[in-house]
């Protein structure tokens, strides 16, 4: 089955936030790898960052969960999806 999560699931996997423990959970009992964008990634890393600017995690912390989602990216717990952005924002143009 192919499925995308909403960034704020996959930060959940990285960070201690209260929901934390259900989602990694889910993710251990998956069988196939979680697949992201480029845009996730980009999503996980501004998002790292704010919570570090508003003192939610140190910066060890923040560095630390990005490095988790490096190598979960090598090791294929999350597999990175190539989209055509282009196309999809064109799609996106004509259905509003």
């Amino acid at each position: 089955m192919n499925c995308y999560f909403d960034t704020g699931v996959l930060l959940k996997l990285y960070t201690a936030e209260a929901e934390a423990p259900s989602v990694q959970r889910f993710v251990l009992q998956r069988a196939e790898a979680l697949r992201i964008t480029d845009l996730h990634h980009v999503e996980c890393v501004s998002a790292l960052r704010l919570k570090q600017f508003r003192g939610e995690c140190t910066p060890d912390e923040a560095t630390r969960a990005l490095e988790l989602v490096t190598d979960d990216l090598r090791t294929g717990v999350l597999q990175m999806v190539a989209v055509e952005w282009n196309l999809v924002l064109k799609q996106a143009s004509k259905s509003r």
